[in-house]
């Protein structure tokens, strides 16, 4: 499991678990390398400001997810996993 600082570690092992294995299925523009991508520069930015970093990872790592899920689940796993903070 990738360590990130300031980040709750159940919430980074459910998405490393859940969440980002479905970027594999993805097209090269949104695929897993991606997603790293928007993730590492989302926490790179943010740790700069005031802000709850689990947010700033679940948000950033479920961006994409948006595109294929209907809006009533995305909206459900991004509820579940803020609120477990």
């Amino acid at each position: 499991m990738t360590q990130h600082p300031g980040i709750n570690p159940q919430i980074v092992e459910y998405i490393q678990q859940n969440i980002l294995p479905m970027y594999d299925h993805f097209d090269k523009a949104h695929n897993k390398e991606h997603v790293d991508r928007v993730i590492k520069n989302s926490l790179s930015i943010a740790k700069d400001y005031d802000v709850d970093m689990s947010k700033v990872y679940v948000i950033a790592a479920t961006l994409q997810k948006s595109e294929i899920l209907y809006l009533q689940d995305h909206w459900i796993i991004r509820y579940y996993l803020s609120y477990q903070l």
